[in-house]
């Protein structure tokens, strides 16, 4: 018992930076009507960090059907949940994504880091649905490659090349965790 909270603990304890140095940036971008929307945020972030790194073994079906629940609502919330910007844009042109991270600014930095960061866990959730590789691979590249589509014709933000690469750096590096695990 005395175990459970200590991790609880150490989990809470490390999404305090992920709050306090990543979430003002990303509230740019993202829109958060209130300060109870930054702190579901906050308790999101542990809650996935518990699970993933002490847990993950045990989870049973139910841990499963509602950690990939709680994952893919966070995940539409962050990328759909901000103003119509009013027009659509695309960005084609994948050399860009090089440049802005070579001669970016810190939020720049960031939000290629978070765009990562999102999809490690996406293949370790959809593994356990789909169970074969290739299919995980692709249904994870698919919902990327959806997602920035959708974002721009509901002109919620960009399509962009480069975040499509950033999300299947991410979907790597998860995949590579999940075998490993």
């Amino acid at each position: 018992m005395l175990g459970k909270i200590y991790r609880l603990l150490i989990a809470c304890l490390a999404a305090v930076p992920i709050q306090l140095y990543v979430m003002p940036v990303l509230l740019q971008y993202v829109y958060m009507p209130s300060s109870y929307g930054q702190i579901i945020m906050y308790i999101m972030i542990a809650i996935v960090i518990y699970e993933f790194l002490v847990t993950y073994k045990k989870w049973k079906k139910w841990d499963w059907h509602i950690l990939t629940g709680i994952y893919y609502i966070t995940l539409i919330y962050i990328l759909f949940a901000r103003p119509d910007m009013g027009y659509s844009l695309y960005e084609l042109d994948p050399f860009q994504l090089v440049n802005s991270i070579r001669y970016g600014s810190y939020d720049e930095w960031i939000i290629a880091l978070f765009n990562i960061l999102i999809f490690i866990p996406m293949p370790i959730m959809n593994h356990y649905y789909l169970k074969k590789d290739l299919k995980v691979l692709f249904s994870c590249v698919s919902i990327g490659f959806l997602i920035e589509l959708i974002q721009a014709i509901s002109r919620r933000g960009v399509f962009d090349i480069g975040d499509i690469i950033l999300y299947g750096v991410g979907i790597l590096i998860g995949y590579i965790i999940e075998k490993r695990l």
